[in-house]
């Protein structure tokens, strides 16, 4: 009996097979080409249950680095010398300076402002080189020194003895002001010759205290003459126009005009300006014995 029932069961099962396959054939043909919101619900909560840590699947190009892979590295080309080959003199903005191989000294220093009270304060910056200046009036065989408006102060000579602090006082406006000029410490000595040999290209060190130095000690007569505003030097014994409240000045206090300057009149200029700085007559350059040659602006000869 089992076994002839067994093909009618086989057919059976291949008959509904056949009819759940033309039902599902014409479901997915009446299916509509928008989802149903019942559908598109669905699909939305299935991407957002993913994991977050899973990883996409869009891969992105290499990344590319300016750094190149090679340890070699080529420098840029110059450019080639033209097709004329004409030389011409270019004059450079810059003029000849000569100094000796002196040694320097170089000293930490504060100096405080004293109110009422009797406690002290750090000196604004305009305050200080007043008291600087004071302070070599006040003392006796106070050697020359030039100072960067901040903790540095540089002398050929030795500051050992100003073991105690200088007591001054200084008008400052409408008022007079104490103050006390420390010598906190000897920092080191520089050779200025270190700064011979990188410009006669002996060492590739470049020697940044000595250029320090040097550049202090050509501002030092400038800070004494002229008043900084703004990266603007204005001379400190010019008339000034003092205008109240609800005053103004009858003429422009400044009238800058715009034009373009040609080469020759620009270069008689600062031949002149180089000459009324009189470096020769500056005390602190003389200090160094350091002479600067106004008279002519060094040349680079150049190919066009």
């Amino acid at each position: 009996r089992v076994e002839s029932k067994s093909p009618k069961t086989t057919s059976n099962w291949s008959s509904t097979k056949s009819r759940s396959a033309q039902a599902s054939s014409r479901t997915q043909r009446a299916v509509s080409a928008f989802p149903t919101p019942h559908r598109s619900a669905a699909a939305y909560a299935q991407r957002n249950n993913r994991s977050k840590s899973s990883r996409s699947k869009n891969h992105c190009g290499p990344l590319r680095s300016v750094v190149p892979d090679s340890a070699e590295l080529e420098p840029i080309r110059r450019p080639d010398y033209g097709s004329a080959k004409r030389t011409m003199t270019v004059f450079t903005n810059h003029f000849c300076v000569t100094f000796d191989n002196l040694t320097v000294n170089h000293y930490e220093i504060d100096i405080v402002f004293i109110d009422q009270d009797e406690k002290s304060r750090p000196a604004r910056k305009r305050e200080r080189c007043v008291v600087l200046n004071q302070v070599v009036q006040q003392e006796k065989n106070f050697p020359i020194v030039w100072y960067d408006e901040g903790k540095n102060l540089y002398t050929r000579k030795s500051l050992s003895h100003f073991t105690e602090p200088i007591l001054t006082t200084c008008q400052i406006g409408d008022k007079m002001k104490k103050f006390e000029f420390i010598v906190r410490r000897f920092v080191r000595q520089e050779n200025l010759q270190n700064l011979r040999k990188f410009i006669n290209g002996e060492t590739s060190i470049r020697p940044h205290d000595a250029i320090r130095i040097v550049e202090t000690l050509f501002k030092q007569q400038a800070r004494n003459d002229f008043i900084c505003i703004r990266n603007q030097f204005y001379d400190g014994r010019q008339q000034l126009d003092d205008l109240t409240e609800w005053e103004r000045s009858s003429k422009p206090l400044a009238n800058p005009k715009m034009a373009t300057v040609k080469p020759e009149d620009r270069y008689k200029k600062i031949i002149k300006l180089a000459g009324d700085r009189n470096f020769g007559t500056d005390l602190y350059l003389k200090e160094l014995n350091i002479h600067v040659d106004t008279t002519n602006m060094m040349q680079v000869q150049g190919i066009f």
